[in-house]
């Protein structure tokens, strides 16, 4: 009989002990990122027959649980995957907005409206050779803010470069942890062992995974954890990875209106860069093909619309030079002094990269005199020309011939406001979501230290009483020893 007890107690000693060593590790990773607390399963040990009694045996412990949600950890990297979409979105097109900027320097619009200022002063005063001084200044200023447009754009397509690159190297690293942790868990399973640690360490390189793109995961019919980036494929099977490049496409791919030097993400050398959903890859890639690409060629049309109008006009109108006239008031052909048909500015033949390739024309930059004003030869009191320019600032020369430069240029700005601020309200909303979820997954999953105080009273005072009972059974194994003696 005092077997039995003897049994009896030891089999609540290593449960009681078994709880303690739990408690004692929730305790210890309160502050752990992603831990899952555990918790015992305890049960009674199977009864033994005793005559016509059944008497217990015991107890012992069945497992060891991880407390945890499978789906409340989808809907952290479902959103998370939303979130920094968002938050990767509103940064870039916040950085793009900065560029329209007008307070703290003469932007685009104010140098355009300067330009033609100087062109209402200069019609005002056509033989003053300050005016002309004066336009071609303002055709300089202006001249410099499309260039800064446009080299702009291509600093940020050069920062979206480098943080895709940096993004791809990230990837691959935590692609390689979780195929590593991939094997370990098998293993430790395989042996019957608690995996509770490695699976919520597994659950942190998906959370981080899943802050680049939207991702997919399941364990197949083979026992195999996949881990699927949506769109795209598969990325981890158990312990086999398919690791991302970044690079830059063949030019034979590229389009004129494509950044030549815009670099995507591969596999087996396979563009898929346009296939992530959601994340920082996806918001690099849609906000670079979509918003950079549309505000280039928007700055590139205008640029182009606005010379060849302010040119199409300059090149009807005479010089600021005496020419000497024939009989019928022809004049006389001087190969070595060109007084009509100038451009005052100098334009690709298309619209791809004019804004880049606009300048002010060599025969502008060479002779004030060129700087046009009269319609006629030898007119120097002649300002059509330049009031013919100066109204051009309210004439509707934009592409669909219903606006003016400013207003479809204040459009593209509109447009760019909005989306910085719808992704912006976006932001605040995926946050808040993030927020939601992650607190229900602390509620289920985190370790709360008062509880643990209180589960670590209980099975200390089970232990001792454990031993109480070995205790009590060894006094009445010895007293019945000293009745056989």
């Amino acid at each position: 009989m005092s077997g039995e007890i003897l049994s009896i107690g030891q089999s609540g000693m290593a449960a009681a002990k078994t709880a303690l060593q739990t408690t004692s590790h929730n305790i210890s990773n309160v502050n752990t990122e992603g831990y899952s607390r555990q918790r015992i399963q305890q049960v009674a040990a199977p009864p033994v027959g005793a005559g016509s009694y059944v008497i217990g045996t015991g107890t012992y412990i069945r497992n060891i649980e991880r407390i945890h949600d499978d789906f409340l950890e989808k809907k952290i990297n479902t959103t998370l995957s939303e979130h920094n979409y968002n938050q990767e979105k509103h940064l870039q097109l916040t950085g793009l907005e900065s560029i329209f900027n007008e307070i703290n320097y003469e932007g685009l619009n104010s140098s355009l409206n300067s330009f033609f200022n100087a062109f209402r002063e200069l019609s005002n005063s056509p033989g003053s050779e300050t005016a002309r001084s004066l336009t071609r200044e303002s055709a300089r200023v202006l001249v410099n803010n499309f260039h800064r447009f446009r080299d702009f754009i291509s600093q940020t397509v050069t920062n979206v470069n480098y943080k895709l690159d940096e993004s791809v190297m990230t990837i691959n690293n935590i692609l390689d942890s979780l195929s590593r942790l991939n094997v370990k868990i098998r293993e430790v399973e395989t042996a019957n062992g608690e995996s509770g640690d490695l699976r919520d360490e597994r659950d942190v390189y998906l959370n981080k995974l899943s802050e680049f793109f939207c991702l997919a995961n399941y364990t197949d019919d083979k026992g195999r954890f996949v881990i699927n980036a949506q769109g795209v494929g598969t990325l981890v099977n158990g312990n086999l990875v398919q690791h991302l490049t970044s690079a830059s496409p063949p030019k034979d791919e590229l389009s004129d209106l494509d950044f030549p030097d815009a670099r995507g993400v591969f596999i087996d050398k396979k563009n898929v860069s346009e296939n992530f959903q959601q994340g920082k890859i996806g918001a690099l890639i849609e906000t670079r093909n979509n918003e950079m690409r549309y505000l280039q060629q928007r700055i590139d049309e205008i640029a182009w619309i606005f010379a060849n109008s302010v040119n199409a006009i300059h090149r009807r109108g005479y010089a600021n030079k005496t020419v000497d006239l024939g009989g019928d008031n022809v004049s006389v052909e001087n190969d070595l002094e060109k007084i009509s048909g100038i451009n005052f500015f100098s334009v690709p033949v298309t619209k791809n990269q004019a804004a880049g390739m606009i300048d002010i024309s060599v025969d502008i930059k060479n002779d004030l005199a060129n700087v046009v004003t009269a319609l006629e030869p030898n007119s120097p009191g002649d300002n059509r020309v330049a009031l013919a320019i100066s109204k051009l600032q309210y004439a509707s020369i934009s592409p669909d011939g219903k606006k003016t430069i400013e207003e479809d240029y204040l459009q593209t700005t509109a447009n760019l406001a909005l989306s910085v601020g719808r992704f912006r309200a976006n932001t605040e909303q995926s946050e808040g979501l993030l927020a939601q979820a992650r607190f229900f997954k602390e509620t289920l999953s985190g370790v709360s230290i008062d509880e643990e105080a209180a589960n670590m009273s209980k099975y200390q005072h089970a232990f001792e009483a454990s031993a109480r009972v070995m205790k009590v059974a060894d006094e009445m194994f010895k007293a019945v020893l000293g009745i056989k003696s």
